[in-house]
């Protein structure tokens, strides 16, 4: 099951947005300045979360304020961040509902018509990008590093933790990979990174994810089946720890795009691969919850 029909079916089933897309804009905080306000009063939910992050929520409900707010974000371009799948989902029920001939309250749009999203400016709290690595099945650590090393310059490094640094510090130009498996960490570094740039089709700069996915997966690890072969964790040492314990086969360590790389290929009508970046903090799924039928949530006495 694709991941957009595997969503559809859980929107069906909830009849609810259970967290939100997050999308980015350029507003130079104008638009967050007019509910600043709001921050100075006391929060209606106020709670830490396991990993120790705070989340605070303030309902906004008055009409003026509202109107000034959205006054000031309209005509803005919004950056899809993460959820691309929620968003085409959304757009799956949407156009369901409309060939089920369903409609909303008069006068309104109907609440599939718009689909739930968190704005965040970049010019007053851009988020931190982190990387996502790729848990691989079936491509042991010595065969990649094999199959890989014509086109790699491959160094052996001594931890995992090394290997997240050292692919730090590479140029920005380069295209580089860590490679864990079999208790051992190398680092991988391209040879001829515009020639993996032609081979995998790209008119840019490339992003080290876009090569691992449109060149190396496939092409040279021969990762046929990537829903099935390819998982993904943002925690390097708990994604050692499974390939360890034999789960996964091997890991490709990835360093955290670069956040104007990833804007350029957006402004380009391009789409990047499944789960390029980690955008930190998020909200907790379910902080907010929003009904596309919402009689249907409405307590028995007002039904």
């Amino acid at each position: 099951m694709t991941p957009v029909a595997d969503r559809l079916r859980l929107l069906e089933a909830t009849r609810a947005n259970l967290s939100p897309i997050y999308a980015l804009y350029s507003g130079g905080g104008r638009a967050a300045a007019a509910i600043e306000h709001v921050s100075a009063t006391e929060p209606a939910v106020d709670a830490i979360d396991e990993a120790g992050l705070r989340h605070r929520l303030w309902p906004i409900s008055n009409p003026e304020t509202i109107a000034r707010w959205t006054g000031l974000l309209a005509g803005q371009r919004v950056l899809i961040a993460d959820g691309h799948h929620r968003y085409r989902t959304a757009l799956a029920y949407r156009d369901e509902q409309r060939r089920a001939g369903a409609d909303g309250s008069s006068g309104r749009p109907a609440p599939w018509e718009q689909t739930l999203m968190l704005l965040v400016d970049v010019d007053q709290q851009g988020p931190s990008v982190l990387p996502i690595h790729r848990l691989l099945a079936g491509v042991p650590a010595e065969d990649a590093a094999a199959r890989l090393e014509r086109d790699f310059a491959i160094r052996q490094v001594a931890t995992p933790a090394e290997l997240e640094a050292r692919l730090e510090r590479e140029p920005v130009d380069a295209v580089a990979f860590g490679l864990y498996g079999g208790g051992r960490s190398r680092l991988l570094v391209a040879r001829d990174p515009g020639e993996l740039r032609r081979r995998a089709g790209l008119d840019h700069r490339p992003l080290d994810v876009e090569v691992l996915h449109r060149t190396v997966l496939g092409g040279m690890l021969g990762v046929r089946d990537p829903e099935r072969q390819v998982a993904y964790s943002s925690d390097l040492a708990a994604a050692c720890a499974q390939v360890d314990r034999g789960e996964y086969a091997s890991l490709v360590v990835l360093r955290p795009a670069p956040f104007d790389g990833v804007v350029e290929v957006a402004q380009n009508g391009h789409i990047l691969p499944p789960k390029t970046t980690f955008f930190h903090p998020k909200p907790r799924d379910g902080l907010v919850l929003r009904p596309l039928h919402p009689a249907a949530f409405a307590p028995a006495s007002k039904r």
